[in-house]
């Protein structure tokens, strides 16, 4: 046998509210407020999201510059090393001459 469903309690608050001109024009701005405010949200995430990308990519700028320079300390450095091994050589070879 075919029942009809009855109204739960939250359709029937609903069908009452908006029975009342003034309520649902209340619950109207709520929800656009709400909406409003959900909107504001996503864009705070977005622009969030954009700044740990933008902050990542300056921190893997700032490794690499530093690790340029590291290395551009080493190279002098073996390049130093280089200078005196040779210097070296050299006076030993006229200390062996002597």
């Amino acid at each position: 046998m075919f029942t009809p469903m009855k109204p739960t309690a939250e359709i029937a608050t609903w069908v009452a509210l908006l029975d009342k001109p003034i309520l649902a024009v209340g619950v109207a701005i709520t929800l656009w407020v709400a909406y409003k405010l959900w909107q504001r949200n996503e864009a705070l995430h977005l622009e969030i999201r954009e700044l740990q990308e933008s902050f990542r990519k300056d921190l893997v700028k700032a490794h690499t510059s530093h690790n340029k320079d590291a290395l551009n300390v080493v190279v002098q450095a073996k390049t130093a090393l280089e200078q005196n091994t040779a210097m070296i050589h050299s006076l030993m070879t006229m200390l062996e001459e002597d």
